[in-house]
């Protein structure tokens, strides 16, 4: 992240970062904001201020790796935010790549949000006051970060964990980021983006499942038309033993799927 506690100034603007205003009815000021109680840390912070209304935000262009995994994260403060989506940050283009929005009077508030690169060499991150609509109030951004995640698994801890089919299921069908159910279906319940999984367990192993969940980059299920797969890596959003109760629920899944449901998967874009 270039600048990422916003203390570097180019003139009197914060290097690297570039005020973009997306919709205004007037009254609002980009400020780099300095001197007692604006910043979390150091002297500066970014700052968005309306009067009227405005959907706006600090902009920073960013060179990744395609087909990786990151984590943006960052921290905000709001006075008297009100109306749209308040004070968040996001991926440019990237769709719900979006933090937690913050509204109201809020003290610092961390928000992060983990997403893949895909085709992508650079992205640009928005310290975004509105979120497609219009806000008011003030709103601060510092101590901004961009990280690339790593998978690593203790072949030790996960080897002496025993999954859980029974507890799998309910995180296959309800866990609020896992929620495979979103994607895959199973016995015609679910959704379309990937490939029904009802059989997973006649065509599959273990092995192939659990590298499949720690990463999915690594092998794109057969007759999937997209290059990167959309699916996040479960090794950093789960505890390995939810892994693994994952991984003991879809080896349970023998059936063959209803007729019909083997639909075509959706082609995945990352504008």
């Amino acid at each position: 992240m270039p600048n990422p506690t916003v203390e570097l100034v180019d003139g009197d603007h914060p290097t690297a970062w570039v005020a973009n205003t997306y919709g205004n009815r007037g009254g609002t000021t980009f400020t780099h904001a300095s001197g007692d109680g604006q910043a979390r840390s150091g002297d500066k912070a970014l700052q968005i201020r309306s009067e009227r209304g405005a959907d706006a935000g600090w902009l920073a262009t960013i060179p990744v790796t395609p087909s990786t995994e990151y984590r943006l994260s960052g921290w905000i403060k709001t006075q008297g935010v009100r109306g749209a989506m308040g004070a968040l940050m996001n991926v440019h283009g990237m769709g719900q790549t979006v933090t937690q929005a913050i509204k109201g009077d809020q003290d610092w508030t961390e928000v992060e949000v983990t997403f893949n690169s895909g085709n992508r060499d650079s992205i640009q991150v928005n310290c975004l006051f509105g979120g497609w609509g219009v806000s008011t109030g003030t709103a601060w951004f510092d101590d901004l970060s961009l990280q690339e995640l790593i998978m690593e698994i203790d072949d030790q801890e996960t080897g002496s964990l025993v999954g859980d089919a029974t507890r799998g299921k309910r995180l296959f069908q309800e866990h609020p980021v896992a929620s495979c159910v979103r994607c895959h279906q199973v016995q015609g319940q679910g959704g379309v983006v990937g490939p029904p999984l009802d059989d997973i367990a006649k065509r599959k192993d273990a092995a192939y499942i659990r590298e499949s969940l720690i990463d999915p980059q690594a092998a794109i299920a057969e007759g999937y038309p997209a290059q990167v797969s959309p699916m996040p890596p479960f090794g950093v959003l789960l505890p390995p033993q939810d892994v693994e109760d994952l991984i003991a629920y879809l080896m349970t899944l023998q059936t063959d799927p209803p007729a019909g449901s083997r639909v075509v998967p959706q082609t995945i874009q990352f504008e």
